[in-house]
Parts: structure tokens; C-alpha cells; sequence
């Protein structure tokens, strides 16, 4: 008897977390790291897959904000956490795709597995009420005779790489001044600081509502149903050069078995109806992928970052 309990015990010591069975996962409550602020457009994002997942799951989803180094300290958070699942965190696609490659901020993308992508969100040009510039050709044009200053949220943000990449491919001479976030980039061409401001389409609504500003393209497929005197690129006779994506990110050591667990859960919560309704208000797109699209997206903005980096000299 005392050799069998031993055999049972022994057992139970040597079974790995990926052994267990799933009715074990999930049993307390699981957080979505947020790397931003609250009120963000990426905290919005969590907090409505959260409460969907509450109630598919079964259990109180949480989003903690940890915000700072332009999403890197929450991202370092998360790459530190347990690997039991009960740690997600949402992450943007500069934070995780460009912001590792200029500083090492405590994580690499490789920490983590990829679970889903949610939402995308169109990058947008705009300029002060007062320039002269009222189309994207009038700003490609005068970018060719003369330097013009433009503003995004960061330094190594996927707005100033989309936008190096296009000035590239069009031949314009553009100078950087580099904002603290989209909403700060659009004031600095409100007040004539530069030329004109390329971030999120989102946080242009209701400047050009009030008309603070002139939005003159938008870099989507089709036109915003909110803003939809605002003409694309490619109607302007360019390339749409990029968007931005949320997306949700585990431990890569978590185990399989809660993984699959997460992956149906997410696809449930995107697919029903007031998911959409809710991401429709704060002005994103539908942009599911389930995990391994989404890190072959993830994988192609590494490999196009660290190109653009490397020319503007932000790392060798």
C-alpha cells in the first residue's frame, strides 16, 4: 500500500503543466496586460475582448494598465509573468515590432506566442486648417521641391515607418518630429509646428469635425464609413502604404492545452455580434487572425521594420 501511494505521489510531483487536463484551466481570474494608458485606443480594445471572454469563460478577465516606454514595461511585465495562461497581453504593432529593434526594453517578440490578431485601424494623413495642401498629391509634390516636417507618435513608430517608406518610393524629402502620442502628433500640425501629422485615422475624427484639421487620405482599401469625404490613397493614384493592429499574445511556454482553450474562446468572442458592434464604435476594423496568421504577420513586420530602422539610422 505505502509503495503504490508512493508510486501516486511521485506521480502527480512528475506531471507537467502541458499534462494536466483542461478542466483544470481556467480556475481563477485571468489578466490582459493593456501597455497603455487607460482610455488608449489599445486599452479600449482589451477591455471589450475581456468582457466577452468573461462570460465565455467563465471566469473574471481583468485588464491591468502598465503603461510606459511606449508599450515596452508592459510588454517586459508579461514576458516575465508565469506561463499558466492566466497572463495575456495585448499588444500594438509598433510596441512589439519596432520598439524592440531600437531598445531593449526587457523582451523580445520571440518571448511570446502569438493568439489572435483583433482589430486593425487605418493610418491617415492630415494638416492644419490653414495649409495650403488640400490633397496627398499637393503633399508628395511640395515634399519633391522642398523639405516638409511631418509628426507621428513616436521615433521608431509604424507611422514613421510607413511614412519613410512611402517618401522613399515617391521621392520626398521629409524631416521627423517625433510626437508622445497620435493625439500630441495631431497637435502639432493644429498649431503649424510641421506640415502634417500621419497616425491613426481614429484620432483625427473630431479635429475634423470641428475643422482643427484637414484629413486629405486615408491608407485603407475603401473609405471610413465615419469620415467618408476623406479620399484613399489609392484613389489620390498611390499604394496604400499601412495600418495599424491589436492583437493578444501568451507566454510562448504556455501550455498547448490552455492555448487551444484561448484560441477557441477568442474566436467566439470576435465572432459574435455585439464584439463587432462594440469595435465598430471605437472606430476599428474587424482584423481577426487567428494565431498562426497572425504570426506570420508579425514575422513580416520584423523583417520590414528592421529594414526601414537600419536606413534611418536607428539601429545598425
Amino acid at each position: 500500500m505505502k509503495k503504490f501511494a508512493l508510486l501516486i505521489f511521485s506521480t502527480v510531483i512528475l506531471l507537467t503543466p502541458s499534462m494536466l487536463p483542461a478542466a483544470d484551466y481556467p480556475v481563477k481570474p485571468i489578466r490582459i496586460i493593456s501597455p497603455f494608458a487607460a482610455g488608449d485606443a489599445i486599452d479600449n480594445t482589451a477591455r471589450v475582448i475581456a468582457e466577452r471572454l468573461k462570460s465565455i469563460l467563465k471566469t473574471p478577465v481583468v485588464v491591468q494598465n502598465i503603461p510606459g516606454g511606449g508599450g515596452a514595461v508592459g510588454l517586459a511585465e508579461a514576458a516575465k509573468a508565469d506561463a499558466d495562461g492566466y497572463t495575456m497581453v495585448i499588444a500594438s504593432t509598433g510596441a512589439l515590432t519596432a520598439g524592440p529593434l531600437v531598445n531593449k526594453g526587457g523582451f523580445d517578440p520571440d518571448d511570446f506566442a502569438p493568439l489572435a490578431r483583433l482589430v486593425t485601424i487605418p493610418l491617415a494623413l492630415a494638416v492644419g486648417e490653414k495649409s495650403p495642401c488640400n490633397t496627398l498629391r499637393d503633399i508628395v509634390t511640395a515634399a519633391k521641391t522642398r523639405e516638409l516636417s511631418y509628426s507621428t507618435p513616436g521615433a521608431s513608430s509604424k507611422q514613421r515607418i510607413v511614412m519613410t517608406r512611402f517618401a522613399k518610393e515617391n521621392g520626398m524629402k521629409l524631416v521627423h518630429v517625433a510626437g508622445k502620442s497620435g493625439t500630441d502628433a495631431a497637435t502639432k500640425a493644429m498649431t503649424g509646428e510641421v506640415d502634417f501629422v500621419f497616425t491613426g485615422l481614429p484620432v483625427f475624427e473630431n479635429l475634423a469635425r470641428s475643422g482643427k484639421l484637414k484629413v486629405i487620405a486615408v491608407s485603407a482599401e475603401k473609405r471610413a464609413d465615419y469620415m467618408p469625404d476623406v479620399p484613399t490613397f489609392r484613389e489620390g493614384g498611390y499604394s496604400a502604404p499601412g495600418e495599424l493592429w491589436f492583437g493578444l499574445l501568451l507566454r510562448k511556454e504556455v501550455p498547448a492545452h490552455i492555448r487551444d482553450i484561448l484560441d477557441k474562446a477568442v474566436k467566439k468572442a470576435v465572432s459574435q455580434e455585439e464584439t463587432k458592434q462594440l469595435y465598430a464604435k471605437l472606430r476599428f476594423s474587424d482584423g481577426y487572425l487567428d494565431r498562426d496568421a497572425f504570426a506570420k504577420v508579425i514575422a513580416g513586420n520584423i523583417a520590414e521594420h528592421r529594414i526601414v530602422l537600419k536606413e534611418l539610422g536607428l539601429i545598425k
